[in-house]
């Protein structure tokens, strides 16, 4: 299993962004920024309200698409873009 959160800030809606890659099954997260830890981008997100989320199997063709789309909502085009990177290269 494979984690990661990516703390935007305002080019994202909510601020944070988190996935998670099991297998081939790809889980989203966005999620409002938690300022009870700073507004520094080192502050811990882990307390962070999940507002919404979508789960994307990337066995299943059309799935990466998806998701981008899903993420292009979340954040911008390069945002975008450089997470499903970063999921490509964890699954499976």
């Amino acid at each position: 299993m494979n984690t990661k959160t990516w703390k935007i800030g305002e080019r994202c809606r909510g601020g944070v962004i988190t996935v998670t890659v099991r297998g081939k099954e790809v889980i989203v997260e966005g999620k409002d920024w938690d300022s009870s830890g700073g507004s520094s981008t080192e502050a811990s997100q882990k307390n962070a309200r999940v507002w919404t989320d979508d789960t994307f199997d990337f066995g299943v063709d059309g799935q990466e698409s998806y998701c981008l789309v899903f993420l292009e909502d979340l954040a911008t085009y390069y945002h975008a873009t450089k997470i499903i990177d970063w999921i490509k290269s964890k699954v499976n």
